[in-house]
């Protein structure tokens, strides 16, 4: 029986690869409508944007647009740093028609307010407007982890392209900042 010196020397190491793989993604925190996987409708209140001070349905509003929505339960420079890039973002392409929202899940809304608006009073964001949603665990649909301190999902035509989950805010380093705004070609058009 003749064997293979490929199979000798490689199908272990192919196969040790594989099993640091699966067992990477296995330890991946994942939060948040996967993949492919339809958007649904929500109710924010607009705390900065054209709409401020209205309750409305983003999610509704953009439509199939391309859309970057940053659901975080903590404004900390991380956050604040990538809303700035999201809105920087979404000035590049807003020509594709791609659109950004902000939304802070907490179960403070007042607080979460004053805290919204000093925030777009600082930074003046033309293309992300602010949102609160009632309850720190988010919209049912959305499947938000309780442990999720920011989930960020990118969408178009009411589908999630790419989902980016993080249990602390420090998990949030420029270069995941980077590869979450990288991820804005997923959604625009082709």
């Amino acid at each position: 029986m003749r064997i293979c010196f490929f199979t000798i020397r490689f199908v272990p190491a192919l196969l040790a690869a594989m099993t640091f793989s699966l067992a990477a993604a296995a330890d991946e925190f994942v939060s948040g409508i996967p993949v492919d996987e339809p958007i649904d409708t929500f109710n924010v209140k607009a705390v900065s944007g054209p709409s401020e001070g209205k309750t409305l349905c983003y999610a509704c509003q953009y439509g199939g647009k391309p859309v970057i929505a940053v659901f975080f339960k903590k404004l900390d420079k991380p956050v604040i740093d990538l809303l700035a890039g999201v809105n920087e973002t979404a000035h590049s392409f807003e020509n594709q028609k791609l659109r950004a929202f902000g939304i802070y899940l907490t179960d403070d809304p007042a607080a979460a307010e004053a805290e919204l608006k000093q925030v777009a009073a600082d930074h003046a964001w033309e293309n992300l407007p602010l949102t609160i949603y009632d309850g720190a665990s988010g919209p049912p649909t959305y499947e938000i982890k309780e442990a999720a301190e920011v989930n960020v999902m990118l969408w178009t035509k009411a589908r999630v392209k790419a989902n980016h989950a993080y249990k602390s805010i420090d998990e949030l380093t420029k270069e995941e900042q980077g590869r979450i705004l990288r991820d804005t070609e997923k959604i625009l058009p082709q």
